[in-house]
């Protein structure tokens, strides 16, 4: 997928947090015992790339080896996974990225299991207030789960969304999934990051009704 320029204030899929990363591996042998956290940051309208990328460096003081993602909304919203032994990081870290003036809102709390839920998916925490409107209706953003560890005969399209708060080519096509009727899905292909040792693989969006 191409880079998104700056001053359209959408940003593209990168790494520099998800619904999809890697973290890095917990200490072994004799050292400190690390702990696994995911880390979501809420960037606010006046946020800059440099902006972005400082969080980005401040994370990584705490992991070297972690990956950190931003989806494609307005505005953007970034998730980190990464190992840490570092003694009340949640507490230190929301306290450091809420005084920034460009970030709305941080979370932090234990990193979800790496194992999928059901034995076949991989799924994603998202950010709050992330919505859609298809056939007059709002949905919200719940969950991101993997295409390809799906089956995707479970899908069929109803129709285009009016409009939605994440980055999309031409329409975004709405699905149902069978034996979900109570949600909406939209898909979101997988995408090479230029630069990147990651790429963002091919995402199911699943949303709910208000």
């Amino acid at each position: 997928m191409r880079r998104l320029p700056v001053q359209r204030m959408i940003f593209s899929l990168a790494a520099i947090l998800g619904l999809v990363v890697v973290a890095g591996a917990c200490a072994g042998g004799g050292e400190a015992i690390q702990t696994r956290y995911e880390v979501t940051v809420q960037f606010n309208t006046s946020t800059t790339q440099d902006d972005i990328d400082e969080v980005g460096a401040l994370l990584r003081t705490y992991d070297d080896n972690l990956d950190f993602l931003i989806m494609e909304i307005f505005p953007p919203i970034g998730r980190a996974l990464l190992a840490t032994d570092a003694p009340d990081f949640c507490q230190t870290i929301e306290t450091s990225l809420k005084a920034k003036s460009y970030i709305a809102e941080v979370s932090c709390g234990p990193a979800p299991s790496e194992e999928p839920s059901n034995g076949d998916t991989t799924s994603g925490s998202v950010a709050p207030n992330t919505f859609m409107t298809f056939e007059g209706q709002r949905y919200r953003l719940v969950d991101l789960e993997q295409a390809n560890l799906i089956d995707q005969s479970q899908f069929y399209e109803l129709g285009v969304a009016t409009k939605a708060d994440i980055d999309y080519q031409d329409q975004l096509k709405v699905y149902r999934r069978q034996g979900d009727d109570a949600a909406l899905y939209t898909y979101t292909p997988a995408t090479d990051v230029e630069g990147e040792e990651h790429d963002v693989p091919a995402l199911w969006f699943r949303w709910e009704p208000e």
